[in-house]
């Protein structure tokens, strides 16, 4: 047999290798969720309404556990962030402002895109409570004290190339399929008329940051989850005023997104201290983070079939 039939035979074989790998090449989803405290979420295991499944073991998850030490004073930002799988959040140290183990929107909204679209959807949750977006979360500012942008991008950039490197070993690609956004209430009082700039700003450098990691975001659903206006003295009408600016910001920023969605949680009143009527606390309890998660999940779930 001549030197040209074996070269032939090793092109088809290798094709036919080639093909069949591409055949079996899966795809990883990873769903960014961000924002302030209501996104790291005030859930608390005491109060019975989470309850563990066998499928979160099946879930990814990656959280930085230290996600509120930014010490301002000292410009330092702390790295603890891990791919587990989806949990609550423990709190060993005793140093933390939410009570030990809490969750956010994540356990329901996993749960729901794993049972409606399979286990090769992983959730990236990178956030810090109590902050602005004209401050912290300043992807423009050069002075220092964005540190929340500053981590996000690091967390953010560690995690990814992170499961890049594994999902590459595996023959696998990775995608970014939505980011997950629940902000608003620390701009309000000072910040409201700036907030559609703040925000159209920090879209921006999300998507950007993700392209320089080399990924395609054209698809990427971006979902922003409104604060709830209900823990507002119906009295304060200053201050009522200033949060309908923020989400009618809200509202602008997404419908100028090629996939942007809104989603209104007004109508949730179950908060962490429930006082009764208008005068809440602005953390949502338990409950509300599952309804949360399952309407992110939903939209995002939605939005696959529409026509872009």
């Amino acid at each position: 047999m001549s030197h040209m039939v074996y070269l032939q035979k090793f092109i088809v074989i290798s094709l036919c290798i080639f093909s069949f790998s591409q055949l079996n090449a899966e795809v990883t989803h990873v769903h960014i969720m961000s924002g302030q405290s209501n996104m790291m979420g005030h859930g608390k295991f005491s109060d019975g309404s989470y309850k563990p499944q066998s499928i979160d073991a099946k879930i990814g998850y990656y959280y930085d556990i230290n996600f509120h030490f930014v010490n301002q004073s000292s410009k330092t930002i702390i790295n603890s962030g891990s791919w587990k799988t989806l949990d609550v959040y423990n709190n060993s140290s005793g140093s933390m402002q939410y009570e030990s183990p809490h969750f956010g929107s994540e356990i329901s909204f996993g749960r729901q895109i794993y049972q409606k679209l399979g286990n090769n959807h992983v959730i990236l949750k990178v956030g810090q409570g109590g902050t602005s977006l004209a401050v912290d979360w300043n992807s423009r500012s050069t002075d220092g004290t964005n540190l929340t942008w500053l981590r996000w991008v690091k967390q953010v950039t560690l995690a990814l190339n992170e499961l890049v490197a594994k999902e590459t070993l595996n023959g696998n690609t990775v995608n970014i399929a939505s980011i997950s956004w629940i902000q608003g209430e620390s701009d309000v009082q000072s910040y409201s008329a700036k907030y559609e700039t703040n925000f159209t700003h920090l879209v921006a450098g999300m998507f950007s940051h993700l392209q320089k990691l080399g990924f395609d975001t054209s698809e990427t659903r971006f979902m922003n989850g409104s604060f709830s206006t209900n823990n507002i003295v119906s009295t304060d009408t200053v201050k009522l005023a200033k949060a309908l600016v923020v989400q009618t910001a809200q509202k602008k920023v997404m419908a100028s997104l090629k996939h942007g969605y809104y989603i209104d949680n007004s109508d949730l009143t179950d908060y962490l201290d429930t006082k009764g009527g208008v005068d809440n606390n602005i953390h949502w309890a338990g409950p509300s983070h599952f309804i949360i998660g399952e309407r992110f999940a939903s939209t995002y779930i939605a939005s696959l079939s529409v026509e872009p």
